[in-house]
C-alpha cells in the first residue's frame, strides 16, 4: 500500500503530491470544510480529523462532559461511536457548551490527554484535555472528490463580562 504524507500549509492549496493527491483546506469561519480530490488511480483510505480541547474535566469532574448519540459521559473518559452526525461537549459549572455537526456522519473516538511527571510523591498523571478523532471511510476513483463539513456552535450560560466588571462588594 502507498503511504500518503500529510503536509500542512497556512492557507491555500497543497500542490499535487507524487502520488496524485491534491488536498485543500478551506477555512471559512461560518463553515470549515476539508476537501480532497484524487487525480491518480482508485484510492481507499480513512480520512481522520483530530483535535484536543479541555473543558476543565480532569479527575472525573461531573460538570465536564461529552454527549455522543444522546449519551453523556465524563470529559476525561474514553469512548467511541459510529455514524455520528452531531455531538456536544461542555462544562456546566463554567457555563459553556459546544455543539458540533458533521456532514457526512463520522466515526468518533475520544480519550483523555494526560502528561506523566515524576515528583516527590512519585509518578503523577495530569489531565491536559480530551482528544477527539473523527474518521470517514474514503473510496475515490480517479477524478472524484470528497468533502467533509464540520460546524461548531458555542453557547454560554453566563455573561462573564458582567461578572468581571461588576463593582466589588469589598
Amino acid at each position: 500500500k502507498e503511504t500518503i504524507h500529510t503536509r500542512v500549509f497556512v492557507e491555500g492549496v497543497m500542490p499535487a503530491s507524487e502520488i496524485g493527491a491534491r488536498n485543500f483546506w478551506l477555512s471559512v469561519p461560518s463553515q470549515p470544510k476539508l476537501l480532497a480530490s484524487w487525480l491518480g488511480r482508485a484510492l481507499e483510505a480513512l480520512v481522520g480529523l483530530e483535535w484536543t480541547l479541555t473543558m476543565l474535566g480532569g479527575g472525573a469532574n461531573p460538570s465536564a462532559w461529552w454527549e455522543m448519540d444522546g449519551v453523556r459521559s465524563a470529559h476525561d473518559s474514553t469512548g467511541m461511536a459510529a455514524g455520528i452526525g452531531a455531538f456536544a461537549q461542555g462544562n456546566d459549572q463554567v457555563g459553556v457548551a459546544i455543539t458540533t455537526t458533521l456532514s457526512p456522519p463520522a466515526a468518533a473516538w475520544w480519550a483523555p490527554v494526560e502528561t506523566v511527571s515524576n515528583s516527590e510523591g512519585g509518578f503523577e498523571r495530569v489531565y491536559q484535555g480530551s482528544g477527539l478523532l473523527l474518521g470517514w471511510p474514503l473510496v475515490l476513483a480517479a477524478g472524484e472528490s470528497f468533502t467533509v463539513s464540520v460546524g461548531h456552535a458555542v453557547t454560554t450560560a453566563h455573561d462573564r463580562t458582567v461578572e468581571e466588571t461588576a463593582p466589588s462588594s469589598r
